[in-house]
């Protein structure tokens, strides 16, 4: 291995190592994710005016909307004051409600709460405001990591459950009624299918000719950024994943445009490729579960991000591959056709020969049709040179 090829290996492989610390850290967040359920609000009983309600993220956090000089107070699993929002627009939280730290994961996998006792004063704390409350609520989804049981209706509709959170608007009991449906999963072949055939292309064109791959690279980068940024602008705070999620594709970005104007020196520019591809694919491989999930998260359509998933898994994917070839084994032919005509000793029409050879036979070595004959066969050439 050469001292080039030996010093660009440190980086790349401290690129890769970003790249999968940042696609592990956000999984680990409790956010909107695709899914196979749906929950929809179907009506509040009776009719409230001042109130609007739905579901964010397929089945995972329910969402009220409450205009101004109105008061909503939300009840827990044991009938408790949960959470309210006053006529003000704050919303305040009750420290002492089991509801509060059952809410904070999706699955109710936390710690049971000492201080809480439904039957005690609440205790209210600060916890929103704009007249905006977005909550986990368990009611509303189904609580296991296994297939829910189903009851299939007349009309096809897999009907997990039909949910009620109870509600205080205004001093005024009211239900908030809403339905939970099960969604059977989508047929992930063609993408895959699409992914791999571009990714096989990609690397055609990328053992041709090695910038070839770039241009897809930064667009399957910029793709992946702009979903995760529309993404994380359009969802409500308490939904939206870490900001840390734009660092894999912003990685793979980056790397992809430093690879653009390195790759002149391959021993930069290759491995740069190589690091820059394996962020963008393995953002498009944490996002490939958009083709098989028939729910996705808001903000971005599901067509949008499907597609940005297989170009990202494809253009990464050939990157890599490209990347490693160029670095484990080198392209010689270039160096072999650059210096073809200097390993015989000869040089351009009308300058002066290296080796003492007489000017018909630089004449001879000028001709376009042997000339092709220098490059691939110097043994031959030698041998015209001399004769």
């Amino acid at each position: 291995m050469t001292v080039r090829r030996a010093l660009a290996l440190p980086p790349a492989a401290l690129a890769v190592l970003l790249a999968l610390i940042s696609l592990a850290g956000p999984a680990a967040a409790d956010r909107a994710e695709p899914g196979f359920q749906r929950s929809t609000v179907l009506i509040l009983e009776p009719p409230v005016t001042s109130l609007r309600a739905d579901v964010v993220g397929g089945d995972g956090f329910l969402r009220l909307r409450v205009d101004r000089g109105h008061e909503v107070l939300v009840l827990g699993y044991e009938g408790e004051p949960y959470l309210r929002v006053l006529t003000d627009g704050a919303v305040e939280e009750n420290r002492r409600s089991p509801a509060r730290a059952l809410n904070a994961d999706r699955y109710g996998d936390v710690e049971p709460d000492p201080t809480a006792d439904a039957a005690a004063p609440p205790e209210w704390e600060h916890a929103g405001g704009g007249g905006l409350a977005l909550w986990h609520d368990h009611r509303i989804h189904w609580m296991a990591r296994t297939t829910p049981p189903v009851q299939v209706e007349a009309d096809g509709t897999r009907v997990v459950s039909r949910w009620v959170v109870p509600l205080i608007v205004d001093g005024a009991p009211v239900e908030l009624r809403g339905l939970l449906v099960d969604l059977p999963a989508r047929d992930a072949s063609p993408w895959i299918a699409g992914w791999a055939a571009g990714a096989a292309l990609l690397v055609l064109l990328g053992l041709w000719r090695t910038p070839a791959v770039l241009p897809p690279l930064v667009i399957a980068a910029g793709g992946a950024l702009g979903t995760t940024v529309a993404q994380l602008a359009r969802l409500p705070d308490g939904a939206r994943p870490a900001a840390a999620t734009m660092l894999l594709p912003g990685l793979g970005l980056a790397g992809a445009v430093l690879a653009t104007v390195a790759i002149r020196w391959r021993w930069l520019g290759v491995p740069l490729l190589a690091a820059s591809g394996a962020a963008v694919a393995l953002w498009g491989a944490e996002w490939s579960v958009t083709w098989t999930r028939p729910v996705l998260v808001e903000g971005v359509p599901d067509t949008a991000q499907r597609v940005a998933a297989a170009v990202a898994v494809g253009a990464g994917v050939a990157a890599v591959v490209v990347g490693v070839v160029r670095v484990v084994w080198p392209d010689r032919g270039r160096r072999r056709r650059g210096r073809g005509a200097d390993d015989v000793g000869l040089v351009q029409p009308g300058a002066a020969p290296d080796t003492g050879a007489e000017p018909a036979s630089l004449r001879f070595h000028a001709s376009p049709a042997r000339a092709s004959h220098t490059t691939r066969w110097p043994l031959f050439t030698v041998v015209s040179a001399q004769s």
